[in-house]
């Protein structure tokens, strides 16, 4: 992926979630949406840094709010 389409990734992002925190829609609304934008985010920085499992897998488990495990990506094979 490019650097300039990285920025417009972001840019794209970061007006997404402030289209969410202006919506008038329920906080449980919020929630999912932001929520799925953060799976957006992991995913665009997964795919632009070429992360290893390992990574992936930490900064899912941070964005969750789950501990990270000393040994991320062992045994995950199971989808979700």
């Amino acid at each position: 992926m490019t650097i300039h389409k990285s920025l417009l990734i972001q840019k794209v992002l970061r007006d997404l979630q402030i289209d969410i925190e202006a919506s008038r829609v329920s906080e449980e609304s919020k929630k999912r949406q932001r929520s799925v934008l953060r799976g957006f985010r992991v995913g665009f920085w997964a795919v632009a840094e070429r992360s290893s499992m390992q990574d992936i897998e930490q900064t899912l488990r941070e964005e969750l709010g789950f501990p990270v495990h000393a040994n991320c990506a062992s045994g995950t094979d199971s989808e979700v």
